[in-house]
């Protein structure tokens, strides 16, 4: 006997790239990651679909469902979709090539066509703190609390390395997209740590040097070049304060809520709390210039295990500036209790959809212009296709950004990592030499590629949805596989956005016209820059 039970069950044995969900009562989404392309069959359609990929015997079809008028029309269309690349069985032979020549191809593409967007400097390796979940407290081979700080010389070296690749991508635009990428990515330069509070004056006097350069010569205001400081604010001496206030950087400050959820972790190196001087600190900003606040002040909070959710956003909201929650990355992992998490969808998903769907619908009925804003998260169906695709796709799936070109850490001798987030163990070359090492570049891209090659990988149907990236994946120099469960989470993930987005878009079939728009509009939603993708856009 055909059920809808052993149905899915052989999709999920035979077709591990197709994930199947409810559209509605009649019918079922298939989502097929090959193609990333999303179709809706028939419940009636259902035992063709699976019984024709089983023997592709229409002759037994047609015996075997006397009942089914269209069961030609079924036929056609799978055949058609399997011409396409759509609904083949097992796995993809590789996400991405590691062929030599592949992988130097792609290399060469990103540096010359990505723009540098996400450039920091470790001032200093040097810490006050030592939260209990930081990765550079509980790290100790690699990137962790030393006493060791940025100098002055590599510094300016970081910050020369950095003009270049700025200059070399905004000299290539036309004089239109000159001015629109001064609008949206002006230079920037981050300050990180380590705490760069205790290397305070190598702060100052780097940001003196990036702002005296001659960028005026390719039509660069001073006016337009920004930096940012990460710091958990424990020290706001006057020198510090009069900085801040003449020169108005983006200032990220790490507050975990209140006195008994912040110093549950964030403690100072001889074990005390840190929530009373942090908060006196902040309001000191705060009342010195509000609208600076405002406008340029972010605070940081890690939503860390144990804490009291309710309490922590209550009073973070209620500064009056932008508050980023971050989930914790627990350390030697990328996910504390992914079961656990696993267990919350299973429990809360259904009054998780409701509540988005009753709060998107009353933003639509008062006209709210920004009613799109809380479903960046499904950014990643662009590219999800609906009609059957012209031609077989190529796959090639990165799982990472760019390495090394979108963004990048200098640490405190110069040395190259993909982002602030690693452990320090993979440098890139250095910029006191002024350039990649390019043998390092090819080795990391190709291991990397091979790593993400795995067997779970390629069976997996959310590899285009995947968040574990390589900056999470990179331990002691080598690039890490997540944990089955880590996996199952992801997938559970996906499996949550994809029967959110059937909701919105059985609500407002405008949907996901409205969510493009917004991806792609500079005002919204800032990603990767490419040069040939960003010389064609159109200012909205």
């Amino acid at each position: 006997m055909i059920t809808e039970q052993n149905i899915l069950s052989f999709f999920r044995e035979n077709y591990p790239l197709v994930k199947i969900i409810d559209y509605d009562t009649e019918s079922k989404l298939f989502y097929d990651a090959r193609s990333n392309m999303v179709f809706v069959v028939d419940n009636n359609d259902l035992p063709v679909v699976a019984e024709y990929l089983k023997s592709h015997d229409k002759i037994c079809l047609h015996s075997q469902f006397l009942n089914l008028p269209d069961i030609d029309g079924v036929i056609e269309r799978i055949d058609s979709l399997q011409n396409k690349g759509v609904l083949l069985p097992g796995p993809v032979d590789r996400l991405i090539s590691t062929e030599p020549k592949d992988v130097q191809d792609r290399i060469d593409y990103y540096m010359e066509n990505i723009l540098m967007r996400k450039y920091v400097l470790e001032t200093t390796q040097q810490c006050n703190f030592r939260c209990h979940y930081c990765h550079n407290t509980l790290e100790p081979f690699f990137r962790h609390h030393t006493k060791k700080q940025m100098t002055f010389p590599v510094a300016k070296a970081a910050v020369d390395f950095y003009k270049k690749l700025y200059l070399r991508f905004f000299r290539k635009l036309p004089d239109d997209k000159k001015a629109l990428l001064l609008k949206h990515y002006q230079p920037f330069i981050g300050f990180y740590g380590g705490e760069p509070s205790l290397n305070w004056k190598l702060v100052e006097d780097t940001v003196n040097y990036y702002l005296a350069l001659d960028w005026a010569d390719d039509g660069i205001s001073r006016d337009l070049l920004s930096f940012s400081v990460n710091t958990n604010l424990y020290i706001l001496n006057d020198e510090m304060m009069s900085f801040i206030m003449k020169y108005r950087p983006m200032l990220f400050i790490s507050l975990d809520g209140p006195k008994e959820d912040n110093d549950r972790n964030r403690v100072t190196a001889d074990g005390k709390g840190t929530f009373d001087r942090v908060f006196a600190n902040i309001n000191r900003i705060k009342y010195a210039d509000p609208d600076y606040f405002k406008e340029k002040v972010l605070l940081l909070c890690v939503e860390a295990e144990g804490n009291n959710t309710a309490a922590v956003h209550r009073l973070l909201d209620s500064f009056g500036c932008p508050v980023d929650y971050m989930s914790e990355q627990p350390y030697g992992c990328l996910v504390r209790d992914p079961e656990g998490e696993i267990r919350w969808y299973d429990e809360h998903e259904v009054e998780m959809i409701d509540k988005k769907l009753a709060n998107y619908k009353r933003r639509l009925a008062e006209n709210d212009k920004d009613a799109m804003d809380e479903f960046s998260s499904l950014y990643f169906l662009d590219g999800v296709v609906s009609d059957t695709p012209f031609m077989k796709k190529t796959l090639s799936v990165n799982l990472t950004c760019p390495l090394g070109v979108d963004n990048i850490m200098i640490d405190v001798d110069g040395g190259m990592h993909i982002c602030h987030k690693t452990d320090g163990s993979l440098p890139l070359g250095n910029v006191c030499n002024g350039s990649y090492d390019m043998q390092k570049m090819f080795e990391a891209y190709k291991s990397y590629g091979e790593t993400t090659n795995c067997k779970e990988c390629r069976n997996c149907w959310a590899m285009n949805m995947c968040s574990y990236c390589a900056a999470l994946r990179l331990v002691g120099g080598k690039w890490k596989n997540p944990r089955v469960s880590e996996c199952d989470l992801q997938r559970r993930r996906a499996e949550y956005q994809l029967k959110l987005f059937v909701a919105l878009y059985k609500l407002d079939p405008d949907f996901m016209p409205k969510l493009m728009g917004r991806k792609h509009n500079l005002e919204h939603y800032k990603s990767i820059v490419d040069y040939n993708e960003f010389v064609q856009y159109v200012e909205k």
